[in-house]
């Protein structure tokens, strides 16, 4: 049984060696990269960690997704998804789903959004499925491994 939970800083250990294995397993999925975020201090890991939700299983993380908020009056309305993944081994299972769900449900925000590269067919049709939609294109968005991918513009609203 999965349980989604607010990272709060005491995780910071396990959110650091998730984080960590997502951007080697899937680092095109990510703007950061391994090399960039390893030597992080444990400060950063404890302030990034507020912004995650957790996907546990057996009290162990298997998924995350996390939300920036813009702390501007006219924008409190509005987050952006960020950081989501889930472990291979657990995907297919309705954990990314859950994430998700959980975010919308409970967030309490009118609008999410976020940015996903096009090659990312899995995790967009993930997206799709929860009601987020397509509203642009941003081209040449990263370049990794030596080329340029762009990413779609999505959001859902409530």
């Amino acid at each position: 049984m999965v349980v989604i939970k607010k990272c709060s800083s005491d995780d910071w250990q396990q959110y650091k060696e998730l984080r960590l294995e997502a951007l080697q397993a899937d680092h095109l999925a990510f703007g950061s990269s391994y090399e960039e975020e390893i030597d992080y201090t444990e400060d950063t890991w404890r302030q990034r960690c507020a912004a995650m939700y957790l996907a546990m299983v057996d009290d162990n993380p298997v998924g995350m997704v996390g939300l920036l908020a813009n702390p501007a009056r006219a924008a409190k309305h509005k987050a952006m998804v960020i950081t989501f993944w889930v472990k291979p081994a657990f995907r297919g299972k309705g954990i990314g789903k859950a994430l998700l769900r959980d975010l919308q449900q409970k967030s309490g925000y009118v609008k999410l959004f976020l940015d996903v590269t096009t090659t990312q067919t899995a995790a967009i049709a993930l997206y799709e499925s929860v009601g987020f939609k397509k509203i642009g294109l941003a081209e040449k968005e990263l370049f990794k491994d030596g080329q340029y991918f762009d990413q779609y513009i999505m959001e859902w609203l409530s």
